[in-house]
């Protein structure tokens, strides 16, 4: 982290200090059967977050509750939108979901005021990587009734700064319909990334802001050119995004991915979700050698459309992959380090994969078809089975 970031980031940490201090604590709330319910997101926005707040309303709606959508995105940009929500947007609602995590929902809150959520139930819908999140979030302590959060491994971590009711509510990932795709689009991708119709190619996909260390994308890369190191028809295909605020974890991907001698294939995102669809739909592994997942939507997402996925035995993404709809790689545990600093508490602990358990694993997955669609048919048999709606309320 450049010394401007840091200070930056100590700037940023102290505003929200000033904010939290400013705004009142929530008042009690009227309880009343909950009919309507106002959900603070990324609504639009093509991210993990967006993501997982869309299926929250999806969620909801079949649930039979109606739903007012209040856009963190919009209101940043808009301000006629802000004008909107602040005289309108929580009106005749019973409870509100604040589906971002903290350190955004102070600023959101500092732009609508707490008034406008006076007597209503609200709860905050907040997901964590390691094992202790920022004590900075617990600033949003006084602001929400209670915590939902979409992993044991995340209620965990989130128990250690609040005092509060903390439940698992799961990413109903069975509800998102997956885009749909062109019956050609698998021999489309690969024909412009240079791959041919029967090579192997796995596929990751990224965001800077997420952590390049956190996703161990070079690792995973380093993995995958020892394991078909003698193999030329085998690829690895790594999207991403949000290098324009991460340059430097940029140059260290762009190097790693120089000594595979094309087997590598960086690709820009579009930020287009039936991008990233098509191109699971063109690969045959979804590798997430990560460090720590609070849930893993992406590898939720592969697993719902049926390709297989080797993912690290540790953190939120055990509520998807298990022994038999995985390939799960077993890990050691050591101290966070992260070069961007996006994830910098000291003393933490995160995983490391084991190198050659998974290079045993990724060369066994490549010369066995029939475990390729064991796999794939139990892990999308556990997602419809396991990540419907639930009764929230």
């Amino acid at each position: 982290m450049t010394l401007r970031r840091r200070i930056g980031h100590k700037l940023e940490n102290q505003r929200q200090k000033n904010i939290a201090l400013k705004l009142p604590p929530i008042s009690k709330f009227k309880n009343t059967k909950i009919k309507s319910v106002a959900i603070i997101g990324l609504i639009s926005a093509p991210t993990g977050l967006g993501n997982a707040a869309q299926l929250l309303v999806n969620e909801l709606k079949q649930n039979g509750i109606n739903i007012v959508e209040v856009d963190c995105v919009k209101i940043f940009k808009f301000p006629d939108y802000l004008k909107q929500v602040q005289e309108n947007g929580f009106k005749d609602v019973d409870a509100v979901i604040i589906a971002i995590n903290p350190d955004i929902a102070i600023n959101v809150l500092g732009k609508i005021g707490i008034k406008n959520l006076a007597g209503k139930k609200v709860i905050g819908y907040w997901v964590w990587e390691l094992e202790t999140p920022p004590k900075q979030w617990g600033l949003m302590a006084k602001f929400v009734h209670e915590i939902w959060t979409p992993s044991e491994f995340s209620r965990q971590a989130l128990k250690k700064i609040f005092n509060l009711d903390i439940k698992v509510v799961r990413h109903p990932v069975a509800l998102f319909e997956p885009p749909k795709v062109e019956v050609n689009v698998r021999d489309k991708v690969r024909s412009k990334l240079g791959i041919k119709k029967d090579d192997f190619v796995a596929f990751q996909s990224i965001a800077f802001s997420s952590s390049l260390e956190r996703k161990n994308t070079i690792e995973a890369i380093e993995i995958f050119l020892e394991a078909f190191k003698d193999i030329n028809n085998a690829y690895f295909v790594v999207r991403y995004f949000g290098d324009e605020h991460y340059p430097k974890s940029l140059e260290i991907l762009k190097r790693a991915a120089q000594k595979g001698n094309g087997k590598i294939k960086l690709v820009k995102s579009s930020m287009n979700k039936i991008e990233l669809f098509d191109f699971y739909a063109a690969s045959d592994l979804y590798i997430s050698l990560h460090r720590s997942e609070g849930f893993g939507l992406n590898i939720a997402e592969a697993m719902l459309v049926g390709l297989p996925v080797m993912a690290t035995n540790w953190s939120g993404s055990l509520e998807l992959c298990k022994e038999d709809n995985c390939l799960l790689i077993d890990c050691a545990m050591i101290e966070v380090r992260d070069c961007e600093k996006i994830y910098y508490k000291t003393n933490a602990l995160w995983a490391k994969p084991d190198r050659e358990m998974a290079i045993s694993k990724l060369y066994e997955f490549y010369h066995n078809r029939e475990l390729k669609n064991k796999i794939s048919e139990r892990a999308q048999k556990y997602i419809m089975d396991n990540f419907g709606a639930t009764q929230l309320f």
